[in-house]
């Protein structure tokens, strides 16, 4: 019940926020930090719910976290902070954690290794931003593609038959 009732506060919160002007002349300070809160409140939300399974928590949090900073850039008046800073680090910072901690907790392969693809493959959206033009600085989009292209790899030749092992096992192939 706590959980819905935050889901549903959080969401009325965000929703909110649009019925103030956008850009900083809105409701300036204020705003980030009823945000920031927020925000707080969602992750804990996602960490606490996720907390058995430490990569797919990841992913969650990876998700929510982009959104999350891409709403806050518009309603701040759209400077693409977003997508040139919080997304790409968000997501690099993702993969390390990712592979320490699947180390250090001895995870089984089963239990991480689709997740750990797909924070792998969200790490790719960077380069998308970056050939679109999306961003106003190119070094932490092509950081966050090379991790991600070079965790791919050492995954394929690591683990390669383990991934297409549990792709084949959960997809269904």
């Amino acid at each position: 019940m706590l959980f819905l009732t935050s889901i549903a506060v959080i969401g009325a919160s965000f929703a909110a926020q649009l019925l103030f002007s956008r850009g900083l002349a809105g409701i300036g300070a204020l705003r980030s930090v009823w945000l920031g809160v927020i925000t707080m409140w969602l992750v804990v939300l996602m960490a606490v719910r996720k907390r058995r399974n430490v990569a797919k928590g990841t992913v969650y949090l990876v998700v929510l976290t982009g959104l999350i900073c891409v709403y806050w850039d518009y309603l701040t008046g759209w400077r693409a902070w977003s997508l040139t800073y919080a997304v790409p680090i968000v997501n690099a910072c993702s993969i390390v954690a990712v592979l320490i901690t699947v180390e250090v907790m001895r995870i089984d392969v089963g239990e991480h290794i689709l997740y750990s693809g797909l924070t792998v493959l969200l790490g790719l959206a960077p380069i998308v931003f970056l050939a679109l033009g999306w961003v106003t600085n190119q070094l932490p989009s092509a950081i966050c593609g090379a991790v991600s292209l070079l965790v791919l790899a050492l995954m394929q030749l690591t683990r390669g038959a383990d991934v297409r092992h549990e792709l084949s096992k959960r997809l269904h192939l």
